[in-house]
């Protein structure tokens, strides 16, 4: 935990098992609640259920793994290294890559789906969910929008 000093560190991972809903703002960084399984050589595995000040930019979602440093003298001390920790910019773009690189949001369903009005209408509402939670830009959805619309008549 932040505030404790780590005579003898080692670093592990947490895994995000779960994040609450912010509680509390003070400009860009915001009071979250999380549940973290931590890891580290040498030490017994952890589930911590806790609440941290964090940068808005860094609030982790459920599934991701955060670098920590645990001390494994005691391993109630732990604290998250938040400068190598990936933010939610870089999980934005991993997702959209990982979409271009699958050949676009509907790749499988394009290959599989009988119907293609339902396809495209299951298509689109992707499409829009993807843009809702920011993962396309307002370009990137105006451009699957058209492909899908003159790829599924």
């Amino acid at each position: 935990m932040f505030g404790m000093k780590i005579k003898d560190p080692v670093t592990g991972q947490a895994h995000v098992l779960g994040v609450g809903v912010p509680t509390e703002s003070q400009g860009r960084i915001m009071r979250i609640r999380l549940q973290l399984l931590i890891e580290a050589p040498g030490v017994a595995p952890q589930q911590v259920d806790t609440a941290l000040m964090v940068k808005r930019v860094n609030i982790p979602q459920a599934g991701m793994i955060l670098p920590v440093t645990v001390d494994r003298g005691n391993p109630k001390k732990w604290e998250i290294d938040w400068d190598t920790a990936p933010t939610r910019h870089s999980l934005v773009d991993a997702q959209a890559q990982a979409i271009i690189d699958a050949g676009g949001i509907g790749a499988a369903s394009r290959t599989t789906a009988p119907n293609a009005s339902d396809d495209r209408l299951t298509l689109l509402e992707r499409a829009a969910a993807l843009h809702a939670d920011g993962v396309l830009t307002d370009d990137e959805f105006a451009a699957e929008k058209a492909r899908i619309l003159h790829q599924h008549p």
